[in-house]
C-alpha cells in the first residue's frame, strides 16, 4: 500500500506540473481574443470533479476559422509539434487534422482539437449548441469554458470507444456521480 500512494503521489505531481506548464496556452489563446473550450480531464479538473486524475495533456476545442490564428499564436509563443514536426509543416496539415498535438518546454503539452470527436462530419447546428451550452469554469487560477455535462458525457463516451486508456470510464463515473 505504501508503494501504491507514492505512485499515486507521483502522478498527481507529474500531472499538476503538466497543469502549471499548460495554462500558459490558455493564456496565450486569451491573448490573442480567440475562443476555446477546455475538453475531457482537464475539464474535469475545472469543474472541481477529480483530484486525481492523472493528465498528459489538456484538450482544447477551437472553432475550425481559429485553428490557424491559435497555431500561429502558439508558435509564436514557442509552442513545437510534439513528434517533432516545424512550424511550417503544422501550419500546412492545420486544416486537414481533427486535432493537433503541441508541446512547450519539459511538461507543456496540449491537444488543439476543431472538432469534439476524431471523426469530423460538418454539423454546424450541432456545434453551435455545444458552444452555446458551455458553462464557465477555472482551471489553474484561468477562467476557461467547458462543455455542459450532458456533452462531456458523450466526449468521454465517444473518445473511450477509440481510445487504448480507462480515463473515459473514470471521467464518466465521477461525471454521474456528480
Amino acid at each position: 500500500r505504501p508503494r501504491i500512494e507514492g505512485l499515486a503521489r507521483a502522478d498527481w505531481t507529474r500531472t499538476q506540473v503538466t497543469l502549471s506548464r499548460t495554462v500558459e496556452a490558455i493564456d496565450c489563446l486569451e491573448t490573442a481574443g480567440l475562443p476555446f473550450l477546455v475538453l475531457k480531464g482537464a475539464a474535469h479538473y475545472a469543474e472541481g470533479l477529480t483530484r486525481r486524475r492523472i493528465l498528459a495533456d489538456i484538450d482544447i476545442l477551437l472553432h475550425d476559422e481559429d485553428v490557424a490564428p491559435a497555431l500561429d499564436a502558439l508558435i509564436n509563443r514557442g509552442w513545437r509539434g510534439a513528434r517533432g514536426e516545424t512550424p511550417t509543416f503544422l501550419r500546412r496539415i492545420a486544416a486537414a487534422r481533427i486535432s493537433l498535438n503541441l508541446t512547450h518546454r519539459d511538461h507543456g503539452d496540449i491537444d488543439l482539437h476543431r472538432a469534439l470527436f476524431h471523426r469530423s462530419y460538418p454539423a454546424p447546428q450541432a456545434e453551435a449548441l455545444v458552444w452555446s451550452a458551455a458553462k464557465p469554469a477555472i482551471l489553474w487560477g484561468r477562467d476557461i469554458r467547458v462543455p455542459c455535462g450532458e456533452i462531456s458525457l458523450l466526449v468521454s463516451a465517444a473518445h473511450g470507444v477509440i481510445g487504448t486508456s480507462g480515463d473515459w470510464a473514470m471521467d464518466i463515473a465521477s461525471r454521474i456521480a456528480a
